[in-house]
Parts: C-alpha cells; sequence; structure tokens
C-alpha cells in the first residue's frame, strides 16, 4: 500500500492506493514549513492523521506541498515523516511538481499553481527546469488567494472601494476593515487568512469592482509569471487550485489577451497524482538545482 499527499497552506488531500486503485481518502489540515515549525506541524500532523489513518504501515509514502523548494524545508517534511511512517521509503516532493506531473504527465509544458499561494514552472515532460513566480504573499503570488483578499483589503483601507462595499465587506467578516487588518498581522497563518477574504470576492462578482480586481490580478499574474517563461505562447500552460477554477472565467479571457493556449485546468491534482504513480512509480529524480527567474519590475 502507498500512500499520497497533496498539500497546501490550507488544506491536505490523502489518498491510500495500490497499482490498481484507490483504497481511501481523507483530508487534513494544509502545513507549510516556510511559516510553521516543525514541532507544531507535526503534532497537528499526528492528531489528524489518528482520525483518519486505519491502516499505518505504507511502504512509499509521497509528499507533495508548498514551500518546499529548499533543501531546508524539505529535510524538514523528511523528518516529520520519517519519525511517523518509520518503516517506509518516504518521497517529498515540490507542490510545483505536482502541478506539473497530474496536468502535463509525460509532456513538455508550462504548470502553474493559482490557490492560496502562485507559482509556475517549465517541465519538460519528465522534470521541471524552471521555476518563475512565488515568492510568498507578502512578495508575490499575484493572482493567488492571498493576494486577492490581500488587495480587497489594501482597497479598501486606502478608501478604493465603495463606501457600501465597504460595509458589506466588515458585516461580512463581522469587524471593521481596521480590525481586519490587525487580525492578518496577528494571525498564525496571515497568508490562510487573506485567502479567506478572497471568498467575499468570488461571493460579489456581479460587482464591476470584483471583476475589475480579479482581472487585474489574474493580468498581473500571467505578465509577471507565465510570460517570464520563453515557451509561453509555444506550448500549453497548465493550471491547479481552487482560484484557478473558481475564477477560469476570467483567466482564460487574460489569457487569450496574451495569446497564450490553457492545458487542462484541475481544481486539486490529488487523483491524477495517484494515476501518475501507478503509471510511472516514483518517476525520475528531481535536479539538484533548478533554474529559478527572478521578477523585474
Amino acid at each position: 500500500m502507498y500512500l499520497l499527499a497533496e498539500s497546501g497552506s490550507t488544506k491536505t488531500d490523502w489518498r491510500e492506493f495500490n497499482e490498481e486503485k484507490v483504497l481511501a481518502k481523507f483530508r487534513t489540515s494544509g502545513m507549510n514549513p516556510d511559516i510553521l515549525p516543525e514541532d507544531t506541524i507535526e503534532t497537528q500532523l499526528r492528531e489528524d492523521l489518528a482520525n483518519n489513518l486505519y491502516y499505518r504501515s505504507p511502504e512509499k509514502v509521497f509528499f507533495y506541498g508548498a514551500g518546499l523548494a529548499g533543501g531546508h524545508t524539505r529535510a524538514v517534511v523528511e523528518r516529520i515523516l520519517t519519525r511517523i511512517f518509520p518503516s517506509a521509503q518516504i518521497f517529498v516532493f515540490h507542490d510545483m511538481l505536482a502541478a506539473a506531473r497530474s496536468t502535463a504527465f509525460d509532456k513538455p509544458g508550462i504548470a502553474c499553481i493559482l490557490g492560496t499561494g502562485s507559482n509556475t514552472c517549465y517541465y519538460d515532460g519528465q522534470r521541471i527546469t524552471r521555476r518563475v513566480g512565488g515568492q510568498g504573499y507578502l512578495f508575490g503570488d499575484e493572482g493567488s488567494g492571498a493576494d486577492l483578499g490581500k488587495n480587497l483589503l489594501k482597497r479598501a483601507l486606502h478608501g478604493d472601494l465603495a463606501p457600501e462595499l465597504v460595509q458589506k465587506l466588515e458585516q461580512w467578516i463581522g469587524l471593521p476593515v481596521l480590525e481586519i487588518r490587525t487580525e492578518v498581522h496577528h494571525s498564525k497563518r496571515p497568508n490562510v487568512y487573506l485567502a479567506r477574504l478572497s471568498r467575499f470576492v468570488h461571493e460579489n462578482l456581479n460587482l464591476p469592482e470584483m471583476q475589475e480586481l480579479v482581472s487585474e490580478r489574474m493580468e498581473k499574474f500571467l505578465r509577471r509569471a507565465v510570460c517570464r517563461h520563453p515557451e509561453y505562447q509555444d506550448v500549453p500552460v497548465y493550471f491547479v487550485g481552487s482560484i484557478a477554477w473558481y475564477y477560469k472565467d476570467y483567466l482564460f479571457a487574460e489569457c487569450a489577451k496574451k495569446g497564450i493556449t490553457p492545458g487542462d485546468i484541475d481544481q486539486s491534482p490529488v487523483d491524477e497524482l495517484v494515476r501518475y504513480h501507478q503509471k510511472y512509480g516514483e518517476g525520475p529524480s528531481e535536479p539538484e538545482k533548478i533554474a529559478e527567474t527572478r521578477l523585474k519590475s
């Protein structure tokens, strides 16, 4: 039996499977080692698994997660999983590889994440050879749920939203906007808090102000990340994540303006990852270093 996890900052989807079928599905809390300390992640994961996992001896564990671009954070997750599953082979991958494998499978393309955070990579059909974007909710993650929530709150704080819309936001969250700002600052997971605000945007997409906000942030994401790949008009551009799924009409409209051909779009890559590993086993090893294009103004 194998165990696979696809983890973001908000949630982690798990699948128990063998070579032929999926045996069990469950969901636990999100975990991002860029934001949460090791002991907090392990404590929460042990509690979550105790409530969901009935078979405790997987032969292999495949873990795809946010915040695992660096060797340090990857080592954190490897240590945690090794302590929890001491008899299993542990394979820890960045969530960009999840996006690439679950959409492009064995074909070249540009894979994009648009969920709580955002990121992109070029995938040659076997390995990621270049990453562009990301940088976290403070410095990047354009077009993500955290980015939409942050820019919604910025507009409210700077007086760029109609007063009645600000009032509606305050009623929706149950706090004045200045207190919402304070809540973000004091939150243990501010990126998740901001991404929660993006739900307000979706619930009010009938309003021109919200439509303009979404279009602006989708265009920013494509311009600052996708269009930095030289191949962006030559290969399919794939998308995974809840934000890509719920705002796909706005995303695809901005793609059309830039000559981008969208490929598949998946709200969650976890089931396609199971299919990938059923077909390819462990898959090719990742390169030691991946080129990363820094964003320029």
